[in-house]
């Protein structure tokens, strides 16, 4: 894990300075080239598209579940 990165319970946890000092950042936000460099290194912050589940296979999923019950 990156020496900026934190769980939930460590960010839910910590004093507001130290997580200013944790991820570089001040209280007036980032600097005018920090989110350059930040994208650089760490991408664009997107999530994984869900992957879509045809009709044939939600029907026999249902189907298997309904004969579980």
């Amino acid at each position: 894990m990156d020496q900026n990165s934190l769980t939930t319970d460590e960010a839910k946890e910590a004093h507001i300075d130290e997580l200013l000092k944790k991820l570089s950042a001040n209280q007036k936000g980032l600097s005018s080239s920090d989110p350059e460099k930040r994208l650089t290194k760490y991408g664009l912050n997107l999530l994984k598209p869900k992957k879509k589940s045809d009709t044939l296979t939600l029907l026999i999923t249902q189907f298997k579940r309904a004969r579980r019950s």
